[in-house]
């Protein structure tokens, strides 16, 4: 009876310490995008570029949507709508849903302390994403267009 409490103990400390670690992994896997961000706001388009450009390349998705946000705009490299939209495509990803990435490139572009607002830009993004059907952006449209008439 003793021997299976400690075996269960054990493997709540085990279960407990895989968790902290994996957390700490994560964290630290993390810091080269969070480095990204921290040079947007200081303006440092080039710089977050370049580490975006690698990140998205290893597959960061948050990555890809960063660059595609600074091609959509045309900070740090030149405008290039087609290349942004390339960036974000589903093309077979694994739980993509057609029109998301757009919605949020377009949403990030209207709501952001980092330079990057562009409200024009931001409608076209939401337009090609109700243009997938992404419900989201469809409502959003709706309710934004109620708001300006």
């Amino acid at each position: 009876m003793k021997s299976r409490i400690l075996l269960f103990v054990l493997m709540i400390i085990f279960i407990i310490v895989t968790l902290v670690l994996y957390k700490a992994y994560l964290h630290q896997s993390d810091k080269p995008y969070r480095n990204a961000v921290s040079l947007l706001k200081e303006g440092k388009y080039k710089d977050a570029y370049v580490i975006f450009k690698h990140l998205s390349q290893n597959g960061h998705l948050h990555a890809k949507i960063r660059l595609a946000k600074l091609y959509a705009v045309g900070l740090g490299v030149q405008k290039d709508r087609e290349y942004a939209s390339e960036l974000i495509l589903c093309n077979g990803t694994h739980n993509c849903i057609p029109g998301e990435n757009e919605y949020y490139l377009g949403i990030e572009l209207i709501d952001r302390h980092d330079g990057l607002k562009n409200g024009k830009e931001a409608l076209y993004w939401i337009e090609k994403s109700a243009s997938f059907s992404y419900e989201p952006a469809i409502k959003w449209l709706k309710e934004n267009n109620q708001k300006r008439n």
